[in-house]
This record gives C-alpha cells, sequence and structure tokens, in this order.
C-alpha cells in the first residue's frame, strides 16, 4: 500500500482525507522537489521559496514542518516507499474551520512520493513540440512567486495543451511577452546569446532555473535576460525548459519552425556532472 507523509507521520493513503482548506478554498500551496539517491535536491534552496510561501499566505511553521524536521520526514518517505530516486509533491494548507475568514493560521501537511527511473537529469532525445496559449493571460501583479493551490489557469492552459496535442504550451503576460510554461522556465539562444525570460515579466522564480543558471555560469556561459515575444521564436536557434524533476529538456518544434539541440546537450552535460560531483561528496 502506498505510504504518505502527513503532518510528519507516516500513514497509508487511504487513511488521508481530502476534506480541508486546500480542497475548499485552494488555502495553500505546494512545492514540487526531485529526490536523488535518497535526498532532496536543491532542498535548502526549496525552502527559502517555501517560506516565502509560508510568509505571504499568513501560515505558522510548525515544528513538524521544520526545514530540518521536514528533511528527514521526506527521506523516512523514501525509505518506506523504497524509492531512491523520484518526484516530491509538499501539498501545505491552512487548518480547517471558518469560510473567507479562516479561524486558525496553522497549518496541515502532506507529502507525496512518485518513482522516477532516473538518478539524475538525462536530455530527452525526441524534442518537445510546443504551442502558445493566448486565450488568458498570467498578470504581471498578481503573479506569486510560488505554486499555489489555486491553479485553474494552469489547467485551462494544460487542457489547451492536450486539445492540441503538443507537449507544453508557452506562458503570456498582459504585454504579450513569453513569461513561462506551463510546467518550466524558459531559455533560449539568440543571435549567439543564451537568454531567459526576466522574472519580473510574471514567472515563477524557479529552483532550477536558478541553479542552472549558477552551473551555467561556473562553466563560463554567460546568461542574460531578455524579454522573449512570440514572433521572436521564428529567430531563436535553440530552445530549453527547466524545472526541478527533469532538469533540462530540449524544445524541438514550435508549429513549422524547429529548434536545434547543440548547445543544450552541453548544458545538459554541465547540470548532470555537478549533480555526479554532489552524490559524490
Amino acid at each position: 500500500m502506498k505510504l504518505l507523509v502527513h503532518n510528519g507521520r507516516l500513514i497509508s493513503e487511504s487513511t488521508f482525507s481530502g476534506l480541508n482548506r486546500g480542497l475548499y478554498y485552494g488555502d495553500g500551496f505546494f512545492e514540487t522537489m526531485r529526490l536523488i539517491n535518497g535526498r532532496v535536491h536543491l532542498f535548502n534552496v526549496h525552502m527559502k521559496r517555501f517560506s516565502k510561501a509560508m510568509m505571504h499566505l499568513g501560515l505558522n511553521i510548525n515544528d513538524t514542518i521544520s526545514p530540518l524536521n521536514l528533511n528527514v520526514s521526506l527521506e523516512k518517505l523514501a525509505a518506506a516507499n523504497e524509492i531512491d530516486n523520484g518526484r516530491v509533491r509538499l501539498t501545505v494548507y491552512r487548518t480547517a474551520g471558518g469560510a473567507f475568514v479562516p479561524e486558525s493560521d496553522e497549518v496541515e501537511w502532506v507529502a507525496e512520493l512518485i518513482s522516477v527511473e532516473q538518478n539524475g537529469f538525462e536530455i530527452n532525445r525526441k524534442g518537445l513540440l510546443i504551442d502558445v496559449y493566448k486565450k488568458e493571460r498570467k498578470w504581471q501583479h498578481s503573479a506569486l512567486p510560488f505554486k499555489s493551490l489555486n491553479a485553474a489557469f494552469y489547467i485551462q492552459a494544460g487542457r489547451f495543451a492536450r486539445d492540441k496535442k503538443v507537449d507544453e504550451v508557452l506562458v503570456l503576460n498582459e504585454n504579450d511577452e513569453i513569461i513561462e510554461s506551463l510546467y518550466s522556465n524558459i531559455f533560449y539562444f539568440l543571435n549567439n546569446k543564451l537568454c531567459t525570460p526576466p522574472i519580473e515579466g510574471g514567472g515563477l522564480p524557479g529552483v532550477m532555473r536558478a541553479f542552472v543558471i549558477h552551473v551555467l555560469q561556473k562553466n563560463g556561459v554567460e546568461v542574460l535576460e531578455r524579454i522573449l515575444q512570440e514572433e521572436d521564436l521564428y529567430n531563436v536557434e535553440e530552445l530549453f525548459l527547466t524545472n526541478a524533476v527533469k532538469g533540462i529538456q530540449w524544445v524541438g518544434g514550435f508549429g513549422a519552425k524547429r529548434f536545434y539541440s547543440r548547445h543544450i546537450r552541453e548544458y545538459s552535460n554541465y547540470l548532470q556532472k555537478t549533480i555526479s560531483l554532489k552524490a559524490a561528496v
């Protein structure tokens, strides 16, 4: 039977109650992390975004979800499920009670772990196919620096991707700037320069985005923050996406436009080498 961690205790999936403020009001957030060789990759960096979410939503950190105890709980979860490499979803929500005016700012939480085959980040052999989601815009002033449980915008973008039969869709802000994708941050190679849309445009400040920039800079690769618009895609030479679970993913096509992957494969090797060195320490 599948096990979860709920408020720091190992429980069976069948005993978890979904009747809570996260379900009723979207009153909470989630963090997606990658487990590699039994440990959460970039845990401390994830905890920085976690702390911002707690502060923004006015939630209190209790002992069970302090960074130290949370890390121990996640490692116990991995051991109990006999999973060394996987995807962790940590969901945090305000305790039950009240309607739009909550009775408490205390939290409950649940962590789920799904197995992943690779013990690192391997680039995809077949390039992803993408499109641009234009029905709605993600407004800069309302963009959050964490993953809210209210994901209605992304669900509609996901339905668009499903109906268009593409792997990913790019998201626009109110200025028609491409700021991120459905699951990831964006990097692109244009005019011999590696660029990424600025976070100020409304994209999520991804943990892997920051880590990839750090790794590339250590290897002598300059990364610039530049605004990206749909018409620019036709001149882009290479395009890749980054997230905490899959690392670097090569995008192969946008409509009739095709993207190369020469630099991307080199960048992915830098990332994998860094992961291997950390594991060896």
